[in-house]
């Protein structure tokens, strides 16, 4: 063989060696959870993480397919250990992720959410760490007998908050550190580590700066670890806004996102002045003041928006946008979003229908008594024909649209009544999680409140002031 074609081979193959070693390192080794639970025969099965600590966002990673016999198995390809999650309904099941591992797991019995608890919108689904019965020394059992032995320590110190036994927490806390050194693993010991400083910190290490100069700043930021980051924000969710009375001065006028960070810069300097952990330290104390500080929430919207396009990168931009994707929508004072769905005579509606009208949306559920009462509140405001309001219900009802229809003639609703599934994104979309729930569009499209007064709570006054304010605007206009 010709010298030079051989070199050509030899040097295609080093090519595929290349690639395929690249690939293996982009999707990891395949691990997989499974188990058998017949009660979820016929079910799919889907297992999500948190795309990050910050946002909470969920990403699902994979879904099965349960057999008729209650065999199960999720297969995914990762190349880091972290924590999932297997969406139940009522249980939440806690599950660590470890690469090129075989798990199986334990289910407990199907249960279902009762109609009063879909409705209910403080419900909480039961969160636990399943038995790994083929594997005691699993990272999830691990981590299950960490977070029990944490809460009894917890139980046993603060008992009274006011009068601590630091003894009995100090030799408790020795225990946590000596049961928990042997597992070498770097995700559980980060975990453990910070679960540990929060202890602390409730007890007796309270100076912030003290704990950043001499562990937190010592380590890297661990982005995607639960114990780090619960326990970050727990302690250092208003570390750059508390008493700072010039922080928030550069909000309520709007500044930008690097005019913030010079400012927290300057002003701790030198604990932040590594560029990552402030960008961090800005985000967490940015996301907690967005859900504290309802006269904020614009202007902090403007100030991600502008950090996305100033050039901000690497794993704070992927949160930024998580939180827009999360909190942008429903602004007041910016568009409102919109929707397509079908009335009881299945034309298609959508927000531009009303163009020009006030629109009291408002979102409903069949059987609920409080939707019930309001309907009827609702058919005697519908019957006074307020100028330049429309009233649009929308019922999420997964029933036929004939039935929905039947109920709307028999009760007599003579005003847009709308249709929409439990997983329509319009819920999704106006963050609806209790019914019924209220908004109030302006009729250029925007959003003017967020929630409205229900009918019960007199809606019509708070309209007819922003009707008027509205009415006096118009005419203005047509003055000039």
């Amino acid at each position: 063989m010709p010298l030079k074609f051989r070199f050509i081979i030899e040097k295609s193959a080093l090519f595929i060696f290349l690639a395929l070693c690249i690939s293996n390192r982009s999707f990891g080794a395949e691990t997989i959870v499974y188990g058998n639970a017949g009660t979820y025969a016929g079910t799919t099965l889907t297992m999500y993480r948190f795309s990050d600590y910050v946002t909470q966002k969920k990403q699902t990673i994979a879904t099965c397919r349960v057999d008729t016999a209650g065999y199960f198995k999720f297969s995914l390809q990762t190349d880091e250990t972290f924590e999932a999650f297997i969406d139940l309904d009522v249980f939440v099941a806690i599950i660590i992720i470890e690469p090129a591992k075989k798990l199986k797991i334990v289910l407990p019995k199907r249960t279902v959410r009762l109609k009063e608890d879909k409705l209910n919108p403080y419900f909480q689904p039961y969160f636990f760490y399943p038995p790994t019965p083929e594997n005691p020394k699993s990272l999830t059992n691990v981590f299950k007998r960490f977070d029990k032995d944490y809460k009894s320590t917890l139980n046993k110190v603060f008992k009274n908050r006011r009068d601590i036994n630091y003894t009995l927490l100090i030799e408790e806390l020795k225990n946590l550190d000596s049961l928990y050194k042997q597992p070498q693993n770097s995700f559980f010991q980060t975990y453990a580590k910070y679960k540990i400083l929060y202890m602390k910190h409730l007890s007796y290490f309270k100076n912030k700066k003290a704990l950043l100069r001499q562990i937190v700043l010592k380590d890297k930021i661990h982005y995607y670890n639960p114990g780090y980051n619960l326990t970050f924000q727990d302690i250092f969710g208003n570390f750059v806004t508390e008493n700072n009375e010039q922080m928030f001065k550069f909000l309520y006028n709007a500044a930008d996102w690097f005019a913030l960070e010079n400012h927290i810069q300057h002003k701790y300097s030198p604990l932040l002045d590594n560029k990552d952990f402030r960008e961090y330290m800005l985000l967490v104390n940015l996301c907690q003041l967005f859900h504290t500080h309802e006269d904020l929430k614009l202007n902090i919207i403007k100030i991600m928006r502008n950090a996305l396009h100033s050039g901000i990168t690497g794993e704070v931009k992927a949160m930024i946008q998580n939180f827009l994707d999360e909190n942008e929508a429903l602004i007041l004072n910016k568009k409102a979003p919109d929707f397509v769905l079908y009335n009881t005579q299945k034309d298609k509606i959508n927000l531009e229908n009303f163009q020009g009208q006030f629109v009291y949306l408002n979102f409903m559920q069949r059987g609920n008594y409080a939707c019930e009462k309001d309907m009827d509140l609702l058919r005697m405001l519908h019957a006074k024909e307020i100028d330049n309001l429309a009233i649009v219900t929308i019922i999420n009802d997964e029933a036929p649209m004939d039935s929905i229809r039947s109920f709307v003639e028999k009760k007599d609703y003579q005003w847009t009544i709308l249709q929409c599934f439990s997983k329509d994104k319009v819920l999704k979309d106006y963050k609806v999680s209790a019914y019924p729930a209220y908004f109030l569009i302006h009729p250029e499209g925007s959003l003017l409140m967020h929630p409205a007064p229900s009918p019960e709570k007199n809606f019509e006054a708070a309209y007819f002031k922003v009707y008027r304010a509205w009415k006096v605007g118009e005419m203005q206009q047509e003055e000039e």
